[in-house]
Parts: C-alpha cells; sequence; structure tokens
C-alpha cells in the first residue's frame, strides 16, 4: 500500500471513528417507566414508632410541604443525610416552619430513621430527648393570628404573615464564596390568612400565598427574623406583624436570634427573606376586595425548586421554582381553565438567574410561551401565569395521562436524571380511578371522564429531552404517564369540611438519589412525602413516608 493510500485509509478510519463515537454520545437511553415500591413511614431513633408521634418530639404535621434531602458532605462537616423539612415541633407546637433532621440510609426494604439534627436550632441545653430543638424559620405572627392593636384589629399586608415553610434549600453554584446573601437559599411558601378580616382571630379563612426567598451565610444554621416585630425562635409573636408586605431584609431583619442596632453588625442589603413570585392580584388588594373574608384560596403554592446547571449550561444557571397556582376569585388573574370553571387551580413555574449573592432575585412567571412576566406586580403589571399543561381533553388518552378536566394537578416538583439526560417532573394527580387501568372513558361513556369526582391519587412523571432543551422551553414537557404502582384511594376517613375525602397517601412527593447531589437522580432511590389531609385534620396523624423508586431506560 502506498504513503498516500496508508493516509486516505488512517483519514478514513478516523472519520468512522468519529461517527461511531457521535452515535454513542447520542445513544443515551430514555425513561420508559418509573416504579414505586411499597410505602414504608419513617420512624423515629427507635426505628420502630413513626416519627410523626414519636414521645417529645411534637413532628404531627411532618411534612407540610416539599422534602429537601442533603446526601453527606453536601455541606461543610457534614457526615448524615440532613432533612430540610416543614413541621411543628414539641417547643411550638402550634407553627410549621424549617426543621432540620438527620438519619443514616437503610436498606430498601427498611425504614428510614431520624432524629433531630443537633447542631441545627437547639434551643435548650438539656431536657427530654427531641425537646431540646425547634424551627429556625418560621412566619411572623401566630399562625391562627390577625394583628391586634386598640381599639380595634388592623390589616398587615405582610406575605408571609401566618406561614412561612420550606420547600427547597439549595446550595447556589455561583456564590461558592458564601459572598453577599449566603451561599444557601430556600424557596419557601409564605401565606397571609387575616384577607378581609376585622377580628383577632382567622381560623376558618383561605388563605393569599406567595412564594419567596430567604438566604442563609452560616450553612443553613440561622436564617432571617423579622426584627419590626422580633420574637425569639422558637416562639412567635402572638399580636402583631411586621407590616413588610413584599418582605425585610439588611438591616431590617435579625440573623436568627442575633440582632443589633450597630451599623457595623448589621447583616448586607441582599440577605432577606422576600417575595418573588405571586398573581396580579396583591395581598393588599385582595384583603380591599375581600370584605367578610376569603371565598377561595388565592397565589402561588407548593414550590419546588431545581437549578439549570446541567451539562455546564452557563456561568449563572436558572432557577426554577415549578408551583401551584390558584388565581382565586380575582378576575384581574389569568384563569386557570375558562372553559372549566370548576377547576380551580394548576401547575405552573417562575424562575429567576442566579448572581453569585449579589442582588437579590428577580423571578419571571412562564406566559403564553416564555418566561415574559414579572413574578410580582409592579408599576409596568406584571404576575400572569401560563400553565404547562394548558390543553384539557375528556377522552380515554388524555385520562391516562392525567389531562382530563375531572383530574387534578398539583404538588409538583422538578429533578434531573443523570443517566437519561432527562428533565424529570413529578406531581400529584388526582382522579376520579386510577389512570392507568381506567377503560370507561370511552366515546360513548364519558361519565368519568367529564363528570367523576376524585376518589384517589398516583405519582405522575413528564419529561423534557436535555440534550436538545433546557428548562427554558417548558412546552417541551411530554405527555405525562402514572409512575407504576403510585395508585391509591383516599383514606375512607375524610379531612373534614375544608377537603373531604383528601386524604391521601403521597402529598409533596420529593425525589432523592442517595449517591448524587440533590436535585439529581440515579437509575433509583427514595420518594419521601406526607400521608394524610393537606387543608384538614388527620385522623389519627400524618405519616411521614418513604416508597423507593426504580428508572427503567432503553
Amino acid at each position: 500500500m502506498t504513503g498516500k493510500s496508508v493516509a486516505l485509509s488512517l483519514l478514513l478510519s478516523a472519520l468512522l471513528g468519529l461517527c461511531g463515537a457521535a452515535k454513542a454520545q447520542t445513544a443515551v437511553p430514555k425513561i420508559t417507566s418509573i416504579t414505586v415500591d411499597s410505602s414504608i413511614p419513617v420512624a423515629g431513633p427507635d426505628h420502630v414508632t413513626s416519627i410523626n408521634i414519636y414521645p417529645n418530639f411534637g413532628l404531627s404535621t411532618l411534612s407540610d410541604e416539599h422534602s429537601t434531602i442533603f446526601p453527606p458532605a453536601t455541606l461543610a462537616n457534614q457526615t448524615e443525610f440532613l432533612f430540610l423539612v416543614a413541621t411543628r415541633t414539641t417547643l411550638n407546637p402550634n407553627e410549621s416552619g424549617l426543621v432540620v433532621l438527620a438519619g443514616d440510609e437503610p436498606r430498601r426494604d427498611k425504614p428510614w430513621s431520624l432524629n433531630y439534627a443537633a447542631k441545627f436550632g437547639r434551643y435548650r441545653p438539656e431536657g427530654l430527648s427531641g425537646a431540646q430543638n425547634g424551627q429556625v424559620f418560621q412566619g411572623a405572627l401566630a399562625h391562627l393570628k390577625c394583628p391586634s392593636s386598640s381599639p380595634a384589629p388592623s390589616f398587615d399586608s405582610t406575605f408571609d404573615l401566618n406561614y412561612a415553610a420550606p420547600a427547597t434549600v439549595f446550595l447556589d453554584p455561583t456564590n461558592p464564596g458564601n459572598s453577599g446573601s449566603g451561599n444557601l437559599l430556600m424557596v419557601y411558601e409564605g401565606s397571609n390568612r387575616c384577607i378581609g378580616l376585622t377580628s383577632a382571630s382567622n381560623v376558618g379563612n383561605n388563605f393569599y400565598s406567595t412564594i419567596g426567598i430567604a438566604t442563609s451565610m452560616d450553612q443553613g444554621h440561622t436564617w432571617p427574623v423579622y426584627k419590626a416585630n422580633f420574637t425569639a425562635l422558637p416562639q412567635i409573636n402572638q399580636n402583631m406583624g411586621p407590616v413588610a408586605a413584599l418582605g425585610a431584609y439588611g438591616k431590617d431583619v435579625c440573623i436568627g436570634n442575633y440582632c443589633s442596632d450597630i451599623i457595623i453588625l448589621q447583616p448586607p442589603d441582599q440577605y432577606g427573606r422576600y417575595a418573588v413570585s405571586g398573581p396580579v392580584t396583591t395581598v393588599a388588594e385582595a384583603n380591599a376586595g375581600s370584605p367578610g373574608g376569603l371565598t377561595r384560596n388565592t397565589g402561588d403554592s407548593e414550590p419546588a425548586a431545581f437549578i439549570d446547571d446541567v451539562l455546564g449550561r452557563g456561568p449563572q444557571p436558572y432557577v426554577y421554582a415549578v408551583h401551584t397556582y390558584n388565581p382565586g376569585p380575582f378576575l384581574a388573574d389569568s384563569p386557570v381553565y375558562p372553559q372549566f370553571p370548576q377547576i380551580q387551580f394548576d401547575i405552573s413555574v417562575s424562575r429567576a438567574k442566579l448572581n453569585g449573592g449579589r442582588t437579590r432575585l428577580q423571578f419571571e412567571h412562564w406566559y403564553n410561551g416564555q418566561f415574559n412576566e414579572p413574578g410580582l406586580p409592579g408599576s409596568l403589571g406584571g404576575g400572569h401565569e401560563s400553565l404547562l399543561f394548558p390543553v384539557l381533553v375528556a377522552d380515554l388518552p388524555h385520562y391516562k395521562q392525567c389531562l382530563a378536566p375531572t383530574q387534578r394537578r398539583s404538588s409538583a416538583s422538578i429533578s434531573y436524571s443523570k443517566q437519561t439526560h432527562e428533565y424529570v417532573l413529578v406531581f400529584v394527580c388526582t382522579s376520579p380511578t386510577d389512570p392507568l387501568i381506567e377503560t370507561n372513558c370511552q366515546s360513548k361513556n364519558l361519565n368519568i371522564c367529564q363528570n367523576g369526582k376524585p376518589t384517589g391519587g398516583a405519582w405522575f412523571y413528564s419529561t423534557i429531552d436535555a440534550d436538545q432543551y433546557d428548562l427554558s422551553h417548558q412546552e417541551q414537557w411530554v405527555a405525562p404517564r402514572e409512575m407504576l404502582q403510585s395508585w391509591s384511594l383516599f383514606a375512607a376517613a375524610g379531612c373534614g369540611a375544608n377537603s373531604p375525602g383528601e386524604n391521601f397517601n403521597g402529598w409533596y412527593p420529593s425525589l432523592m438519589s442517595p449517591k448524587t447531589e440533590p436535585g439529581h437522580l440515579g437509575g433509583g432511590g427514595w420518594v419521601f412525602y406526607m400521608s394524610g389531609c393537606q387543608g384538614g385534620q388527620t385522623p389519627g396523624s400524618r405519616v411521614y413516608s418513604s416508597r423507593y423508586f426504580t428508572i427503567a431506560a432503553q
């Protein structure tokens, strides 16, 4: 063979090798199914007793929102799994807030066993096990109180007046040096329950929810507390709010229970707790338009956050907050489904670009195919939202996808599957029957699809191919599919007048793979969730639970 022929042969071989490498790179398997094992209650330190009723712990409402689970070594000197959850405690049995628990991974068929994380929220040096720790972050005023002043109560439009509970806590990848506001951020739900009231009690009133951001400069040990009505944690003010409509920061907050008026000891201006995502109608406007009380729950609730820094996308990635959107009774806000007025809420999403802790985050809503609406209304408007699944159809294919008008979608979260290069959206689907096996929605019998009422729920998932799109393309979510073995009927014992019958084994599903960074999934892992009632009293007790999940791909 001549030298010229050898060169040509080597060139062809190289080209073929490149083609083969390209094919190998593009041949990424995709998710074909997600299956979950049986439910196992999370236990207390004895490995047996449900942690919700474990003596002295007081974790009866665990968990009020999605959970964040940090595998070991996520934070400095962290050796156990950390669970950042929303719950009440023995030290404050009336208010949900951020509580940190810890434990080690069990075998797949054994319960997780959790205890209080000793170094977080320890307010008493002595006492019964579990009775020393409490909330490290919570609302501004007692959950069932409205501000009282002489001679009559006064309205306070603070967005997180009566409730402030964590959804997702994350390390800011753009701020590894922990500068400015801090490198640990929390997306949380804030609620004001005093809309339209002139009494000092809000019992029975609906809530107005807004998504907030809170910052921490010390790995989550302390978080901002309002200075204007300061009450040392884990207690909470019983009479007055801070009068801070969109939150507070800098000199107007304390660093946990540490407050100082000395200028050089004030936290930086970026450090705080502040509103970022809500509907067009503001808290104050909702109050003015709701004499006698708020007639429906309103706002952005049940958030869960995800940082889109996968596949090396940009030095300043976006954080996405998927949430349940409810326009309430206000015509200024985007309707959910005008053709289906019985549907009051569905899934939407907002996002903000991370900036290294230099300034407070500015969120935008997904609206009409773009992120083009400010997360909160302002002088130029804003606050309008579109749904992730804007079309519902009463037929069998859509029913099996949880896209029929008699089904409800809520409690969503976003993760990233490392083995399949896919974003994974997981949400709760409540439905008249199990969509996976339903055959009764044919054209001659549309009763279930059109007129049925939910009797149970399942977890559904949808994906976006991350090799093709990033999360700026929310229109690319594929038709949802049911997670196998996730369906269950509502428990026979209901939840009271506020949510009759919705005693469900699956609220706030939060996925975690133990050997990957938070928000990223391997081939399997755990779903943590709450079994019980969201809007009413759970007969017996809520049960914080886990189920092992397995991802099949080809």
